[in-house]
């Protein structure tokens, strides 16, 4: 019988974003087949503001569609506008 596998994962947010499910030391513990972009739907966010949140994984620039894995560190900014 297959077994159920979760991983540990340390989310940082800037902002006003906040992700649902976190412990009190930011951390998020999920499906070994997590993707970048379901840690972004558990923030509340529009899919379309998912779109353009510019994602680090272990302090790279990360694709929505990254595999986590046990141990990463991922960061969520909100993007910057202005002049």
């Amino acid at each position: 019988m297959f077994k159920k596998r979760k991983i540990r994962i340390r989310v940082r947010c800037s902002g006003a974003i906040e992700v649902h499910g976190l412990d009190k030391d930011g951390y998020l513990d999920v499906g070994r087949w997590t993707l970048v972009w379901s840690i972004i739907r558990l923030t509340g966010l529009t899919w379309r503001l998912g779109l353009f949140l510019p994602v680090w994984v272990n302090g790279e620039l990360a694709r929505k569609t990254r595999r986590l894995r046990d141990g990463d560190e991922i960061t969520l900014m909100l993007p910057m506008f202005g002049g």
